[in-house]
Formats: C-alpha cells, sequence, structure tokens
C-alpha cells in the first residue's frame, strides 16, 4: 500500500512538474523570474533649456524669475559646489564670437564666464532699481492718474524713454512686457505703478560656474546665487539682439 501511495504521489508530482514547465502556472514567490532590463532615465544636463542646475533638493519659487524657477540646495551638499564638464571648447564659441560687436576681441569660455558675471550683476541692479524703486521718477502725486494705482510722472513722457536704460540691459525678446507692470502711457501722458520693495537682505552674493549652452546667438551660464542656508540655481542667457548681446533669461537674486 505504501509502495503504491508513493507510486502515485510521484506520478502526480511529475505531473505538476510538467505543468509548470510548459507554463501552466505562475513560478512560486521563492523562485528568480528573468524580466527584461528597462532603460534608467538620463541625468538631468548641467543648465538644459526649461531646466535648472546641478544638485538641487526642492524646487524654489520667486516672483522675479522670467524663465525656470530655481532650484536650492544647502551649502556643502553633494552637487553644490562643482559643475560637471559641459565638453565645450573654444571652437564651440566661434559662432557667437563672430556677432561681437567691431572691435571686440573674441572670448574664451573665461571670458565668456567674466561677461557673464558682469552683466548678471547689471541686471539684478537694473531689474530691482526699474520695477521696484521710484526715487529714480520724479512724480506728482496731485496730478489724478488714470486709475488710484498709478501716479504721473514727469522726467519722461513716454513708455520708451522711462524703458531705455532697461532695454540697453534686457533683451524685448524675453522682456518686452516686464516692465508694463510698472507703467502706462495713457492720453500723452505717462504713469508709474509705485510698488517700492526692500532688497533681500538675505542675499549674500553670486558666481557664474560653467557655461551650460551654446547656440549660434546665444551663451547660457549656470548661476549660483548665496544666502546663508541655501545656494539657488538659475540661468543667465546672454542672446544676441539689436547689435550686442543683451540679457535673455534671468532670475533676480534679491
Amino acid at each position: 500500500m505504501k509502495k503504491r501511495l508513493s507510486a502515485t504521489l510521484a506520478l502526480l508530482l511529475s505531473a505538476g512538474l510538467l505543468l509548470t514547465a510548459c507554463g501552466g502556472e505562475e513560478p512560486g514567490t521563492g523562485e528568480a523570474v528573468l524580466t527584461e532590463p528597462t532603460e534608467s532615465a538620463a541625468p538631468a544636463a548641467a543648465a538644459p533649456d526649461g531646466a535648472e542646475t546641478t544638485g538641487p533638493t526642492e524646487a524654489a519659487s520667486d516672483p522675479e524669475t522670467t524663465t525656470e524657477p530655481e532650484t536650492t540646495a544647502e551649502p556643502g551638499s553633494e552637487g553644490t559646489t562643482e559643475e560637471e564638464p559641459t565638453g565645450f571648447t573654444d571652437a564651440d564659441l566661434a559662432g557667437v564670437n563672430a556677432l561681437l560687436p567691431e572691435g571686440t576681441a573674441p572670448r574664451n569660455a573665461d571670458g565668456w564666464i567674466a561677461a557673464a558675471e558682469e552683466a548678471y550683476e547689471k541686471a539684478a541692479a537694473t531689474f530691482y532699481k526699474v520695477l521696484f524703486t521710484s526715487d529714480w521718477l520724479e512724480l506728482d502725486y496731485d496730478e489724478p492718474g488714470p486709475s488710484p494705482i498709478y501716479t504721473k510722472v514727469t522726467n519722461y513722457e513716454t513708455f520708451d524713454d522711462a524703458t531705455a536704460d532697461f532695454f540697453e540691459v534686457f533683451t524685448k525678446e524675453g522682456f518686452a512686457t516686464a516692465p508694463y507692470d510698472r507703467f502706462l502711457e495713457k492720453d500723452g501722458a505717462l504713469y508709474a505703478a509705485v510698488e517700492d520693495r526692500e532688497k533681500d537682505p538675505s542675499y549674500k552674493g553670486f558666481t557664474v560656474t560653467a557655461i551650460s549652452d551654446i547656440t549660434d546667438d546665444s551663451v547660457t551660464f549656470v548661476i549660483e546665487a548665496k544666502y546663508p542656508d541655501a545656494y539657488r540655481y538659475s540661468q543667465l542667457t546672454l542672446k544676441y539682439e539689436r547689435g550686442d548681446f543683451r540679457v535673455n533669461a534671468f532670475t533676480q537674486p534679491y
């Protein structure tokens, strides 16, 4: 009887193994299962168009961000102080160097980074002055404006006059509408919305860390703005417009 039962059990086990081998049952949880390999996501570039730069830990919103939001990282954390090599060479800059104003020497990567440092500092000061201060405007508070938020400007007659210095720094492609929140030209007079604000006192300076992109008429850079508890990363783009390179992408650091 025992032998007959063992033979029957052996037959049943053989049948079960045959079904498993033919795919009739799913493998048990303890068995290894072979699967097709999946592609891993490509790592983010240092500063692609429409993205931020290295080492972000949390997106930081900023009301004066003109392109993509900044990224932030704690000082000393991985990826906050070193940039991945971009692989750009001086030959990659030949196209933009050909657009430099006559008499300007061609720039290597260090030369363009130096130009970006000057442009960024000037952009921050100009953006803040024109859009967030009023001491450079002469205002007639006794003259009724077209709405309560507007006060008549007496030292400029037109929008173009009041924004001339602004558009010496910024492109019209990227910033044509920015001063519309500040100025209104109507019935032959110019009015300004007086919305002054203080600079962010926590801002401690910036560094242009790398070139992140080069096109036929623009160069984009990684900006590291410093604050006591974080670094904020954004982009600065210098684009050829109206005979010179002007700021076409920028985030106000203060």
